[in-house]
């Protein structure tokens, strides 16, 4: 999962990817992108615009937190607001306690959101999700040539060459 990385300095810098941010955090904790985001959207529920279109709740394989960004979409796709009372149904389960903490830390520490850090988690999730479908096509491979059925084999092969592909293009912008 990717992790939006904080260093606590005078000029305390975040890592989304490649790309470092200015922030003022007051704590050195690493927050996957995903609980980044849901804290942004929060800040800034018009943010969804920069989401909508390039994220998808089937790209998110964390349940917990599928629960939680499906929630936030729904009410935003239909041009609704969502903030931290909308989601305090959510906290009742005991799961969930445990991921809400990071993203009130976000919520308690940023005022402001910018769409180029909503834009750098977007990717950063996407990518992790790219990786996910390697890895898994991959092990999918190897239990295909294990059990002799070359058909399945190819077909995994131009999959994955597709999910490479679609790699390269994120990493060379």
């Amino acid at each position: 999962m990717s992790r939006v990385f904080c260093k606590i300095i005078k000029k305390i810098r975040y890592t989304v990817g490649n790309n470092r941010h200015n922030i003022k955090y007051s704590g050195a904790k690493k927050i996957p992108s995903l609980k980044y985001l849901i804290a942004l959207l929060l800040i800034d529920n018009k943010l969804y615009s920069r989401v909508k279109g390039r994220l998808s709740v089937d790209d998110i394989e964390d349940e917990h937190l599928k629960t939680v960004i499906s929630y936030i979409f729904e009410r935003l796709e239909d041009g609704g607001h969502v903030d931290t009372k909308d989601l305090s149904f959510m906290l009742d389960n005991a799961d969930l306690k445990d991921e809400f903490n990071d993203i009130f830390n976000v919520l308690y520490s940023e005022k402001m959101a910018s769409e180029k850090i909503v834009d750098d988690c977007v990717k950063e999730i996407i990518k992790d999700d790219i990786r996910k479908k390697i890895a898994n096509i991959k092990r999918e491979i190897d239990d295909s040539y294990n059990a002799g059925d070359i058909e399945k084999e190819r077909e995994l092969l131009i999959q994955l060459q597709k999910y490479e592909k679609e790699m390269l293009n994120f990493k060379n912008g």
